[in-house]
């Protein structure tokens, strides 16, 4: 019987170590180098998988300010998860109308498609005095 509960102990260990790591926590200066672009905008359309770009299922993001990266005009496609794939708590979901920063990375299928990996690559729009700052920094040159 105590074997039994250290095998549960462990495992449970093991689970929770596994979660924590999917979304360990990144600093916001690895979050702004780890991203290709950089946006605020709100997403228009597609989070229900309706729209498919290159046989993915997209959403589209309209940008309201581009603050890194290049963008081809104002429409930005958001890879999402293939359609009839069961959701896990860990899979990140979006909103029609959802507006805030989005911390982009370019996805493995060409220019133009992006995805989030991170419940951090979205922050609101409350947050970009805290960008445009973080930006600046990096833009100055070190003091020496």
């Amino acid at each position: 019987m105590k074997s039994r509960s250290i095998a549960i102990a462990g495992l449970t260990l093991l689970i929770v170590t596994a979660v924590e790591a999917k979304w360990a926590r990144l600093s916001n200066e690895e979050l702004i180098e780890r991203s290709q672009l950089i946006v605020a905008a709100t997403l228009v359309a597609g989070e229900d998988g309706s729209f498919e770009l290159q046989g993915m299922p997209v959403a589209i993001l309209r940008a309201i300010r581009i603050y890194r990266g290049q963008a081809d005009g104002t429409q930005i496609y958001l890879k999402l998860l293939p359609k009839g794939k069961p959701i896990s708590s860990s899979d990140l979901v979006y909103r029609s109308g959802q507006s805030g920063i989005w911390f982009l990375k370019e996805s493995e299928y060409g220019s133009g498609i992006f995805y989030i990996d991170h419940p951090q690559r979205f922050w609101p729009l409350e947050r970009e005095p805290l960008l445009l700052q973080l930006l600046k920094q990096r833009s100055s040159p070190a003091m020496e």
